[in-house]
């Protein structure tokens, strides 16, 4: 059972979410007890840094840069998307939606660099081999340099990339736009352990040839990850896959997801403490359908919450957020409201 921790943050009292292991949903899929508090709960005061050990991992879709619901343009969300990345400092974060479309005649990814370079973070990669022509290149890893590095490799191969996902998947459809998946190796300053990053953005479509797609993507993850690996000359590095699956346990049980749990891969929302796991990852459900993902209060599951943005690793989690800001009234804080999603922060003992 979670129970409720009172606290004062910037004069709020608000409920912090202490959470004891989960237990298996139905059909075997994970679920979170609801909280006892009978009306939502509001943003805990986070950690500054993840404990001793750990490196605290992020995934986010960011929402490209043409989506502008309700006002919120990119000219808005950019700021918003700087305050996230400062409020929460992730070492590594994983980023879907930043492509190569123009905003104010800049690239949209470059201005995404730009603007993450002001929060203090790199990116791992900018490179296109491997991705045809028409591929959507959204998907990228970025790491705090104070904490992480890209490592020279035994090999001698490049420590970072990307590559279009029909190179992934051994097979497309002329029908779906492909999307490239970026990966970088990284390793925390003062230590030896390196780790495999993975971003990935899965095919949209809610049809049966994009289920199929997502389902050979998924199948073939793991072991295209264990081939970089081996081609590094680091065979024991670990891995993490990080990104929007756009699938989830409700709609597709034996999705993507189920895949890489099957294949022996940790499932984030695993973690024995969660931060506001009854809030989505995405803010599109069926009562806020509506506000087309930029609802003025989230929806709140009292148990089964939809996740469709995930972070699975070779090693157990330690700390499962899904993060938000709300206001004295409850309602999401704009000046946090970088996407229609919501970033997702894992704790993992990576350091």
């Amino acid at each position: 059972m979670i129970s409720p921790l009172r606290l004062a943050v910037a004069g709020l009292a608000v409920t912090a979410l202490v959470a004891t292991p989960v237990t298996a949903g139905a059909a075997g899929t994970p679920s979170a007890a609801a909280p006892t508090a009978a009306a939502p709960t509001l943003q805990a005061q986070r950690a500054s840094a993840p404990p001793a050990g750990a490196l605290r991992v992020a995934t986010f879709n960011v929402a490209k840069s043409t989506v502008r619901t309700r006002g919120f343009h990119w000219g808005v969300r950019r700021l918003a998307l700087v305050r996230v990345v400062n409020a929460t400092r992730p070492d590594v974060l994983m980023v879907q939606e930043a492509n190569t479309q123009r905003w104010k005649g800049v690239r949209h990814i470059d201005d995404v660099i730009g603007l993450m370079r002001s929060a203090g973070y790199q990116i791992a990669s900018t490179a296109v081999d491997n991705c045809n022509p028409g591929c959507t290149r959204g998907a990228h890893v970025f790491f705090n340099p104070q904490r992480v590095a890209l490592p020279r490799l035994p090999s001698g191969m490049a420590p970072a990339g990307m590559t279009g996902q029909s190179n992934i998947a051994g097979t497309w459809s002329s029908s779906i736009q492909e999307r490239a998946t970026s990966w970088a190796f990284l390793k925390p300053h003062g230590s030896s352990r390196v780790t495999l990053y993975v971003s990935v953005h899965l095919p949209t479509p809610k049809t049966a040839t994009g289920e199929a797609l997502r389902l050979a993507i998924a199948n073939r993850l793991k072991p295209w990850a264990a081939r970089l690996i081996a081609a590094s000359g680091l065979p024991r590095a670990e891995l993490v896959i990080g990104g929007d699956f756009n699938s989830y346990d409700k709609r597709q049980p034996q999705g993507a997801q189920q895949v890489l749990r099957d294949a022996g891969l940790h499932d984030g929302w695993l973690a024995p403490v969660k931060v506001n796991p009854n809030y989505s990852t995405v803010n599109i459900t069926p009562s806020t359908r509506k506000y087309k993902g930029f609802p003025p209060r989230p929806h709140f599951y009292k148990q089964n919450t939809t996740r469709i943005d995930y972070v699975f690793a070779s090693v157990p989690p330690l700390r499962h957020e899904v993060f938000l800001r709300f206001t004295a009234k409850g309602t999401i804080d704009n000046a946090y409201r970088a996407s229609d999603h919501n970033m997702v922060l894992v704790d993992l003992p990576l350091a």
